[in-house]
């Protein structure tokens, strides 16, 4: 996939409309995770990028904008690095992935500066505990790319908060080694953006698995809700939110199911 030249910046007039969660593609992320981690086949996520031009054309997005009164976009990245397992599982490659998608994001909100703001990609595949399958020494590891991701995404590229993947196959967010990055999203007044990444080929029943994934889009329209709403509750009940107060997080799809759960004031 070959990069295109920015448009240039546009003059629509400022309207105080922001949208706070809407993706974008990185070309370099996905021009790497297709050509050097996906064996050139192509990504899960290949036609939705062709049907929907916002994803990866930055002069189709101005112009929605511009049509729609949108004064400012937050980009948050697409794809996770789940989708691709060969990139997911290895920590150079994640790390490399991450660093690629960063810069051009960067990129893209440094173009536009009054209408783009930039979400980073993060590695979080190589959180793990011992009794996971994992050892001390890779948990730390984890703990020592993320936040090296972190940093340049940060401090080098300059963008404006981090996105974080939740679902059965990835690293739950009460997980020891997320305590530096919340530290320093609370320190340094940065969201975090909280998207499900629950993928089709998960069954619905361990009694289904083998026949095809989930079934009746059960996936994402149930799933999702629920993935995002099950790492909300176990950060809370973590004391993630006591142990750092000022921590701003941002979920996707209406928050999940938290329009449908009333804790009784008592709860932790």
């Amino acid at each position: 996939m070959a990069t295109s030249s920015p448009p240039p910046p546009s003059t629509a007039p400022t309207t105080g409309v922001v949208d706070a969660y809407t993706h974008y593609a990185p070309l370099a992320l996905t021009s790497y995770l297709q050509d050097e981690c996906n064996d050139g086949k192509p990504l899960v996520f290949a036609k939705l990028f062709d049907r929907i031009p916002l994803l990866t054309d930055m002069a189709a997005r101005l112009a929605f904008m511009d049509a729609h009164h949108i004064d400012t976009h937050v980009l948050v990245p697409l794809p996770w690095l789940e989708i691709v397992p060969g990139c997911h599982s290895s920590k150079e490659k994640a790390l490399e992935a991450c660093k690629r998608a960063n810069v051009e994001m960067a990129a893209v909100a440094d173009a536009h500066p009054t209408r783009i703001l930039g979400v980073a990609l993060l590695p979080t595949g190589h959180l793990k505990e011992k009794e996971e399958g994992g050892t001390e020494g890779e948990s730390e590891k984890g703990r020592d790319i993320l936040m090296e991701a972190y940093t340049h995404a940060v401090d080098v590229c300059g963008l404006d908060g981090v996105a974080l993947f939740v679902g059965p196959l990835s690293a739950p967010l009460d997980h020891p080694g997320f305590e530096p990055l919340w530290k320093q999203c609370q320190e340094q007044g940065l969201p975090v953006w909280v998207h499900p990444n629950r993928p089709q080929f998960y069954p619905d029943y361990e009694a289904y698995r083998g026949k095809g994934g989930s079934l009746h889009q059960i996936w994402n329209t149930l799933g999702w809700v629920y993935d995002t709403s099950v790492a909300m509750v176990h950060m809370v009940m973590a004391g993630v939110f006591q142990r750092y107060p000022d921590l701003k997080v941002v979920t996707h799809h209406h928050g999940g199911m938290s329009h449908i759960c009333h804790y009784p004031p008592s709860l932790p």
